[in-house]
This record gives C-alpha cells, sequence and structure tokens, in this order.
C-alpha cells in the first residue's frame, strides 16, 4: 500500500475480519482523500495519531472493532474531515477534544457512555459545562491512575462523570497541584458513590476550600504535607458502594471509618491496595461477600473492624501476615469454616473476635501465643474444646467470651448459651 501511495484515494475493509493493530505507516498514505472503511472487523490497539497526517481524508469509519485507550488529539489536524465514526469500541475512554470539533465535520459518533462529547451526532446527553481543554487535561491526568481505566466518564450517572465535571468547573483549578487535583477527585467520587447530597454532616464538601477542612468528625484529614491522611464519616448516612478511587489516595491514606452505614456492596478490593492504610472501620456497614486475602499482606494494618456485616467465606489463613495487628473484630457475620490456626503470628494482638458466626473446630493451640491478648470474644458460634491450656495463662486477658459448656470453658470470664443469652447480648 505505502508503494501505491502515490495514486491510493481510498481504503475499504469493511467486514474482513481483521485482526490485530492498525499500522502506524497509515500515516504515509497522505493521498488518501476518499474513505478509510475499517468498520467491523477485530482490530485492537489504540488509534494511532499517525492519521493526523491524512490532512485531506473525508471519512474515516474505525467504528465496531476492539480499539482501545483514548481519542489522539491528533485527530485535530485531519482538516477536511467530514465523517469520524468511532462508536462501537467499548474500551475508547476520554473526551473529544474540543480542536476535533470543527463545522465542516458533519458527522461525529462515539459511545456517549464511555466518550465525553460535544459535537457527536446524535449528540451525547451530557458534557460537563466547562472548557475541553481543561476536562482533557484532567483526563490525560486521571486516566492513567483511574481503577477502571476512565471507563465510568462516559457515564452521565457514575460517580466518576460527576467527580470530574465537578472538578472541572473549580475556578481555583489551575492553581492547584496534581496532587491536590487527584485527592479532591478522589474525594468527590466517595461523595457521589455514597449519595453525599443526604448525608447528615456535608460541611465544606464540595466547596472550593481546601478540602483538609471538610467536615471528618472533629478529626484532621489531611497530614502535615497536605495530604489526605484519615476519613472519618462514620453513621453519618452514607448509602451506596465504597469507589475504588480511594485507591488514589494510596500514599497518604492511613485512616478509614466508615462504619455504622448502610454501604453495601462487597468489601472493596482496592483497601489492598492501599500500602499506608493501618485502621479499616467498616462495622455495620451492610457488606457482603468474601474478606479479600489481600487485605491481610498490609504490613502496616494495625486494626480491622468488619463485625456486623453479611461477610461469608471462611477467616483467610492470611489473616497470619499481619503481624502488627491489634485489634481484628469480624463478629456477628455469616463466617464459617475453622479459626486459621495462623492467628498465632499475631504476637501484638490485643482483641480479636468471631462471635456470632458459624465457625466449627476447635480453639487452635497456637492462640496461646497472642501473649498481648486483653478481649477474645467467640461465643455464639459452633466451636467445641477443648480450651488450648496456653489460653487460659495469658496474663493480660481480661475479658473471655465462650459457649463455655460446648468449650468446656474454665477460664472464661463471661458464659454464653447462644444468642438468646442477653448476658452476652
Amino acid at each position: 500500500l505505502v508503494l501505491l501511495s502515490a495514486s491510493l484515494v481510498g481504503l475499504d475493509f469493511y467486514n474482513n475480519r481483521l485482526s490485530g493493530t492498525i499500522p502506524t505507516t497509515i500515516g504515509l498514505l497522505t493521498s488518501l482523500r476518499r474513505v478509510v472503511d475499517l468498520d467491523s472487523n477485530f482490530l485492537t490497539g489504540t488509534i494511532p495519531t499517525e492519521f493526523g497526517q491524512l490532512t485531506t481524508l473525508e471519512i474515516l469509519w474505525l467504528n465496531n472493532n476492539r480499539l482501545n485507550g483514548t481519542l489522539p488529539s491528533e485527530l485535530a489536524s485531519m482538516t477536511s474531515l467530514q465523517q469520524l465514526y468511532l462508536n462501537g469500541n467499548a474500551r475508547l475512554v476520554g473526551a473529544v477534544a474540543d480542536s476535533i470539533c470543527r463545522p465542516l465535520l458533519t458527522t461525529l459518533r462515539v459511545d456517549c457512555n464511555a466518550v465525553l462529547c460535544s459535537c457527536c451526532t446524535p449528540s451525547c446527553p451530557f458534557v460537563p459545562p466547562t472548557n475541553q481543554t481543561t476536562l482533557r487535561s484532567l483526563i490525560d491526568l486521571f486516566g492513567p491512575i483511574s481503577p477502571d481505566g476512565g471507563l465510568s466518564w462516559g457515564n452521565p450517572a457514575s460517580p466518576q462523570h460527576k467527580a470530574l465535571a465537578w472538578l472541572s468547573t473549580n475556578s481555583m483549578l489551575s492553581q492547584m497541584t496534581n496532587e491536590t487535583k487527584i485527592q479532591r477527585y478522589a474525594l468527590a467520587t466517595l461523595y457521589y458513590s455514597t449519595n453525599g447530597p443526604q448525608w447528615n454532616h456535608t460541611d465544606g464538601w464540595l466547596s472550593e476550600i481546601n478540602h483538609c477542612f471538610w467536615f471528618n468528625f472533629g478529626n484532621q484529614m489531611c497530614n502535615t504535607l497536605g495530604n489526605v491522611a484519615a476519613i472519618v464519616l462514620a453513621e453519618n448516612l452514607l448509602s451506596g458502594t465504597i469507589p475504588n478511587e480511594l485507591t488514589l489516595l494510596s500514599d497518604s491514606l492511613v485512616f478509614l471509618n466508615l462504619g455504622r452505614n448502610d454501604l453495601g456492596g462487597t468489601f472493596p478490593t482496592g483497601l489492598a491496595a492501599m500500602t499506608g492504610l493501618s485502621w479499616i472501620y467498616l462495622n455495620q456497614a451492610s457488606l457482603t461477600g468474601t474478606i479479600p486475602t489481600e487485605i491481610f499482606a498490609l504490613t502496616g494494618l494495625r486494626a480491622f473492624w468488619g463485625f456486623d456485616n453479611f461477610l461469608w467465606g471462611t477467616v483467610p489463613t492470611e489473616v497470619g501476615q499481619a503481624t502488627n495487628l491489634e485489634t481484628l473484630f469480624l463478629g456477628v457475620n455469616l463466617l464459617t469454616g475453622t479459626i486459621p490456626s495462623e492467628i498465632g503470628n499475631l504476637s501484638l494482638l490485643q482483641a480479636f473476635s468471631l462471635f456470632g458466626n458459624q465457625i466449627t473446630g476447635t480453639i487452635p493451640t497456637e492462640m496461646g501465643n497472642l501473649v498481648n491478648l486483653d478481649r477474645l470474644f467467640l461465643d455464639d458460634t459452633s466451636l467445641v474444646g477443648p480450651v488450648p491450656p496456653a489460653l487460659c495463662t495469658i496474663s493480660t486477658l481480661t475479658q473471655f467470651w465462650g459457649d463455655c459448656d460446648e468449650i468446656g470453658c474454665t477460664c472464661c470470664t463471661t458464659c454464653c448459651s447462644g444468642p438468646s443469652d442477653e448476658t452476652c447480648a
């Protein structure tokens, strides 16, 4: 084709089951002026920036393939373009730059649920009221680090789209560092994902004041560097799901408390990527699913409160990796299986609860290694005896609740007899 480039005016490969990527050498075919039709194939990869060299081309159809990435700004150099079809590529994301939207371009089609577009035909339902250049700069900043690669931005109803739209209209945006933009975007996504307008307290949220001073139940949100270190929104009428965009705060977030809210959804696996997270409070949050094993790989994890949810499955053996853990509360869930012997690795553990679960088997002898244990709640389970003698000799143990008859406990401080026992309620 390159050898014919001097006389080639069009390419029509419609519905030919072509696969692979579009060659960058397409840009050498500068004589193309009528049409390039690659519609309905199996092409993958990104749209080559070299298309920008085809300044006389009138029609470009790339629809119904498997292309991904964002729309290259070089398409704006195709000054003769009249039709551009990009729809039917589910992994194309981002935004159509203002510079592409020329009067000569009479037909532009994208998947509006993935690509923001102000000049598409038919028109996309909503475009944030902002300068497209500003929007594009935010997309370029967030795209490489966004948990879903930006796929949610094209859906006007998504929390990610709303957060992007809100941030793009901020009058102070040009004065913000990239880190500040990222942090405000992550917080705004949390706000929209958990029905922020219905929160009990929203003081400062989504205002233009420094996000370090947004409502946080009296706790300092930011560290001395001005980065988000603590989010405390317990019992604040949050509903919805915890967005994975919180992982954008992984370099600074240490303390997360969203307990006693009606969040629902599964336990957010993205939290396992937040290497600095030390305190996680997600108790009484209507969470479902299993406990992600990766969460116990957080070397700095000191407290994990997950009680009174709908978590099921077993207590992961990986719990033994969290050697800095001091508090592990998993009571009142739907957990089954046995207590993993690896729990004995947690020599710093001070408080442990599994009450109100369907835990079976015996108490592992390794729990006698928990020399700092102060509180232990194993009542209302299906555990059987005997209680390891070493567990009863831990000098720091001040509270030990159990089903004494079933486990043969002689050192329990409170004996229980099932969920109807008011003593153990």
